[in-house]
Order: structure tokens, then C-alpha cells, then sequence
């Protein structure tokens, strides 16, 4: 088993290797993230976030090869948890 002064010694020579900085949006002047999209006042922020995060992540498996654009609608509405709306308010708003 290595001594913690090992370990520490090797993580400080793998951080001060990496960047300082780093932007999925401009890689050598590739923009890997799809732009940010507005909820309006419906309460899905967590749909909007996890779909960008997946097209985001897409885009960085396929060398941004496809570009694509996720349904956040598709996961409120298909959600176990759906609120059939949006939150609004600190309400439920039915969407029919």
C-alpha cells in the first residue's frame, strides 16, 4: 500500500498536468454544447438541464458529428413523477 505522501505527490503531478481552464463550448474552436434553451415559468428545470446535459454529451461521443436537439416536453410528460403541467407559482397547472 503506497504512503499517503505518495498518493498526495501523485495527484499534485496529474492536477498541475491539466489545464487550467476548460470549455466544452470552444475545443480548439469547436462548440460542443447546444445553446441554452428558456423553461418559461413552467417548473421543469430539471428536464431542460438533463437534456442538455445529454446532447451535450452526444455531441462529445460522436466528435460533434450529429446535432441534436433533445425534448425536454418528452420528459416531464413521460415521467413517472409527471406533473402533467408546470409548475407555476408554487402550483400544479394542468396542461389540457
Amino acid at each position: 500500500r503506497p504512503s499517503p505522501s505518495k498518493v498526495t505527490d501523485e495527484v499534485k503531478r496529474i492536477a498541475d498536468s491539466l489545464p487550467k481552464e476548460f470549455d466544452w463550448r470552444n475545443v480548439n474552436g469547436v462548440n460542443y454544447v447546444t445553446p441554452v434553451r428558456n423553461q418559461g415559468s413552467c417548473g421543469s428545470c430539471y428536464a431542460f438541464s438533463s437534456v442538455g446535459m445529454i446532447e451535450a454529451r452526444l455531441r462529445v461521443a460522436t466528435h460533434n458529428s450529429i446535432d441534436i436537439q433533445l425534448s425536454p416536453q418528452d420528459v416531464v410528460s413521460c415521467s413517472r413523477y409527471s406533473q402533467e403541467g408546470c409548475f407555476i407559482n408554487g402550483k400544479f397547472v394542468n396542461s389540457t
